[in-house]
């Protein structure tokens, strides 16, 4: 089989994984009609994965407008793909307690969510438009609205450095959050936040993570008492870290 080097409409050399795809597809072709061929293997090199910074994250999000807040804040926060926000069905989402249920696509396990207060009350009032029973527009919509905001979001604030931002970095920025936010660095609980089914892809992400220990000291802690106090506080973001004497330490990040 004699692969394609270049696409015609880009201009640029073909990678390994489209042509492994090319090949997969041919492979099928000779199967069905009988041809004898060898398939070939184009070794592929993962690439670091690019995680952006909060600050450029935010600074689309904020140009963007007011539904695709909402979308772009979901995405950012949980990790989701936008296939698998376009997939979510109204029967997905438990209103009261603000929890999204995600069915996995690629390869990813399924998971429910719990979002942050200031979340739900977005996704609340986008629900409150989008009575549909898929709210969420189709993946290829997202992007293409990701790309006018970005965009609109570099000329304004002159950051040329957002154009190299694609829609799928917010997965690894959320994965990146998510791992800073644990009391205890643990990648098991980032793999189940990806919902990867290996613990190896999971490392491959950890890898590419930064970590600033200057980080680590900067906690705001409370005491809770009651079962009440302790609803309050993970509902505001504070998690778990010890009991003693009948009282629980809660904390989390500045």
């Amino acid at each position: 089989m004699q692969t394609i080097d270049r696409h015609t409409k880009q201009k640029r050399k073909t990678d390994n994984q489209t042509k492994n795809k090319y090949a997969s597809s041919y492979n099928h072709y000779c199967l069905a009609n009988n041809i004898v061929w060898k398939k070939p293997y184009y070794k592929i090199t993962e690439k670091t994965p690019l995680i952006p910074t909060p600050q450029d994250v935010q600074a689309i999000i904020d140009n963007s407008s007011e539904d695709y807040v909402t979308i772009f804040t979901i995405e950012a926060e949980i990790g989701c793909c936008p296939e698998e926000l376009h997939q979510v069905t109204q029967k997905d989402i438990n209103k009261e307690k603000g929890e999204v249920s995600i069915t996995g696509v690629k390869g990813h396990a399924s998971k429910n969510y719990k979002l942050k207060p200031q979340t739900k009350d977005l996704l609340l009032r986008y629900l409150a438009k989008h009575t549909g029973e898929n709210p969420f527009p189709k993946a290829h919509t997202q992007s293409q609205m990701w790309y006018q905001f970005r965009e609109k979001a570099s000329q304004k604030l002159h950051k040329p450095q957002l154009l190299n931002i694609a829609l799928r970095n917010l997965r690894n920025y959320s994965g990146e959050r998510f791992y800073k936010s644990l009391p205890i660095r643990d990648p098991i609980l980032l793999m189940q936040h990806f919902r990867h089914k290996k613990l190896e892809r999971t490392m491959h992400y950890i890898r590419a993570i930064i970590l600033d220990y200057e980080e680590d000291e900067q906690w705001i802690s409370r005491i809770s008492t009651t079962i009440e106090e302790d609803a309050k506080l993970t509902e505001n973001g504070f998690q778990y870290v010890t009991e003693r004497d009948g009282k629980k330490l809660f904390r989390k990040r500045k």
